[in-house]
């Protein structure tokens, strides 16, 4: 079981924002959370693989992955 799995297995939330991360590295999606990625609030080592990252994040999980800018995401937490 992965770090992230093991955590996530305890919440008992089912939904997961992400923040403070590398693009670049894969999220695991398959766990029946909904998943918030902070497209503001994660970053790569190169700007360019970040934007790629995102769209590719954007196009690929549409359905099971949501990304909104932090004050899109503040206002939404706050109804």
């Amino acid at each position: 079981m992965s770090t992230c799995s093991g955590y996530a297995s305890g919440l008992t939330s089912r939904i997961l924002v992400i923040t403070g991360g590398e693009t670049d590295v894969c999220v695991a999606i398959d766990l029946g959370y909904r998943v918030i990625l902070v497209e503001n609030a994660v970053c790569s080592s190169d700007d360019q693989t970040c934007d790629a990252s995102l769209e590719f994040l954007r196009n690929r999980f549409s359905v099971e992955l949501e990304l909104m800018a932090t004050d899109d995401f503040l206002q939404q937490a706050r109804g």
